[in-house]
């Protein structure tokens, strides 16, 4: 037959001191934690900007300097003309009701009707 078990007594502050020291070691971990975070999410922008920089010198190396002193209006024009005639190159809006209307008038071909749906699901 089995012994029984013997109960060892538990004392109250034995229970508080562990809650306590767990608790503490908690926070201590958190707070290494969130320092590790830190480090991490700055050297990942350092990172970022210093890949960007490399990126935008790659890109831009074999431009000729007019090019990236020209003004973004000045560099469409020289451009093909555009599917849409329109006096201010920047406007967007302009465009978009550009296409509107030739889908409104029955002008527009298949492929910039389906474009259009596709923009008038984006903008809803």
């Amino acid at each position: 037959m089995p012994q029984p078990k013997k109960r060892v007594p538990r004392s109250e502050k034995h229970d508080v001191d562990l809650v306590k020291s767990l608790q503490q070691m908690q926070d201590e971990f958190d707070k290494e934690i969130s320092n590790e975070i830190d480090k991490l999410s700055k050297s990942i922008t350092e990172v970022i900007d210093q890949k960007t920089e490399i990126l935008y010198n790659i890109l831009i190396e074999k431009l000729p300097e007019q090019l990236l002193h020209m003004s973004y209006k000045d560099f469409l024009e020289q451009g093909p003309p555009t599917l849409f005639p329109t006096d201010n190159h920047n406007d967007t809006i302009m465009m978009v009701q550009s296409i509107r209307n030739k889908v409104k008038n029955g002008e527009a071909s298949p492929k910039t009707t389906t474009k259009y749906q596709a923009l008038k699901k984006l903008f809803k």
